[in-house]
């Protein structure tokens, strides 16, 4: 288990040290249709989404590129790292039962997956502050749960749903 993590858009408010980005002529079409799902009410009027969701659970590299960054990036690096080390060894993948590989491949990435909604706004005053005193460039409020109402969502929830 363990904390949440936040997958973070390339353009939209997300981490609340990070400057406005500037991104004219055009929009990224991400965070725009995430923008647009937000505002238009639940998910079963964006049932794109689900899919989105699916693919993040999945890492899917495709999805996680639309992404700034993969919060599981460093995870993935150690079990990498691992894995070389015991190539190094001598150890063959037939030293390994299926069942061993198989926990390894689940063990590195999400289990579960939730879509919380924040209202953003500038930090205009200054007043709020990161650890070390610099000015933050947002400030948040969590609105509440978009999706799933309750609970968490798993692959096998959202396969279901689509």
């Amino acid at each position: 288990a363990g904390p949440w993590r936040e997958y973070v858009l390339k353009v939209k408010p997300g981490p609340l040290m990070r400057p406005c980005p500037w991104i004219s002529p055009y929009h990224y079409r991400l965070d725009w249709l995430m923008w647009i799902a937000c505002v238009c009410g639940g998910i079963e009027r964006s049932p794109w989404l689900l899919k989105l969701l699916l693919k993040l659970l999945e890492q899917d590299e495709g999805v996680l590129s639309l992404l700034d960054g993969d919060p599981w990036a460093d995870e993935k690096a150690a079990a990498d790292a691992h894995d070389e080390e015991i190539k190094k060894d001598g150890t063959s993948a037939q030293d390994f039962s299926d069942e061993d590989i198989n926990t390894r491949e689940r063990s590195v990435g999400p289990k579960y997956i939730r879509i919380e909604k924040y209202r953003y706004a500038f930090n205009y005053d200054k007043k709020l502050t990161d650890d070390d005193g610099k000015p933050l460039h947002w400030k948040r409020e969590r609105v509440g749960r978009y999706f799933p109402l309750q609970g968490v969502a798993t692959k096998e929830i959202l396969r279901d749903i689509m």
